[in-house]
């Protein structure tokens, strides 16, 4: 079973953290020069559920 839960969001994102050195956005990616080595950029698909957007995205911010 799939947890989409924001507990498991919540999870899902402090393993990205401890895993890499930069976290961007598509954005930040495309004018980083240099580009880093280490990065992830993280796609929201929200379509489904849009009103989870706004809790994901304040969730992302307390953690950033």
């Amino acid at each position: 079973m799939r947890d989409f839960t924001l507990a498991a969001y919540k999870e899902y994102l402090r393993a990205i953290k401890s895993s890499y050195e930069n976290i961007l956005t598509f954005s930040e990616y495309f004018s980083a020069e240099p580009k880093p080595e280490n990065f992830c950029i993280i796609r929201h698909d929200v379509d489904r559920k849009p009103r989870n957007a706004l809790r994901m995205a304040k969730l992302e911010n307390g953690m950033a």
